[in-house]
């Protein structure tokens, strides 16, 4: 008995304090964002779990359903507009998207596993891969030219990279940080934007620092700490059990 009141008791508590955690963080939500439009898509096509999402000039929707291994093209009034799909211009090759995006002109770009990329022009139509050195990077960005730039921590090193509209590489920068290799390219986390002036904005997956840079320079960091931060002191190692590594995450 007293074992089923201390885990009513506990689930209370825990119900609480999470309802308490998610009203902050709405209400905090709420004060930076505000909401410009609901859209609700039709039903046409069931999608599993949403991947990536990207909206183009409130003119287009593009959603990755990691599910199905599709990417699908609506209208800013949930109507199903496209099945993206690459089999028109490149015959046989699997498509198993990681995610997608809008570039400034509205050409689109499926991040395929591995090395590969494709892009759709405007009219949603194929018109071949990206450029046969292209590696697959976690996040990208375009500047006004329509170059691309990366940020790459997926085993090749830990950079930004400047690439052409096709992504081949022009060159790398950025400054980044040499510690923590294994860290950096088991976790995808981190973050990149190109604005309307050509500035990129990164954010490591070590810390919340904004790196700002114009002309593939640092011209700005800004640094704001969550109360909640907690530094990592050390990187983990490069083992081959799974299990290992496992145990290095909880330390």
């Amino acid at each position: 008995m007293k074992t089923l009141i201390s885990i009513l008791l506990f689930y209370i508590f825990f119900t609480e304090f999470a309802f308490a955690q998610n009203k902050r963080e709405s209400e905090y939500f709420d004060k930076t964002f505000k909401k410009i439009k609901e859209v609700q898509l039709s039903n046409e096509v069931p999608i599993g779990s949403i991947g990536s999402l990207d909206v183009f000039h409130n003119k287009s929707i593009l959603i990755t359903d990691a599910v199905s291994k599709k990417v699908f093209l609506y209208n800013m009034d949930g109507k199903l507009l496209k099945n993206l799909n690459p089999e028109q211009c490149t015959p046989g090759f699997k498509l198993s998207p990681t995610y997608s995006t809008f570039n400034k002109n509205g050409y689109i770009y499926i991040i395929n596993d591995f090395t590969l990329g494709y892009i759709f022009n405007s009219n949603s139509s194929c018109v071949g891969t990206m450029h046969s050195s292209f590696l697959q990077a976690p996040h990208i960005c375009f500047l006004n030219s329509g170059e691309i730039v990366a940020y790459s921590n997926l085993g090749d090193g830990n950079y930004l990279k400047l690439m052409s509209t096709d992504g081949k590489e022009i060159n790398r920068f950025g400054n980044l940080p040499e510690s923590f290799k294994n860290i950096i390219e088991r976790i995808r986390g981190g973050g990149l934007v190109c604005d309307n002036y050509d500035y990129i904005y990164r954010v490591d997956v070590m810390s919340p620092e904004i790196f700002k840079y114009k002309n593939n320079t640092v011209i700005k960091k800004i640094s704001e700490y969550p109360t909640n931060f907690r530094k990592i002191g050390k990187d983990i190692s490069n083992p081959q059990n799974p299990s290992y590594l496992i145990k290095q995450y909880k330390e």
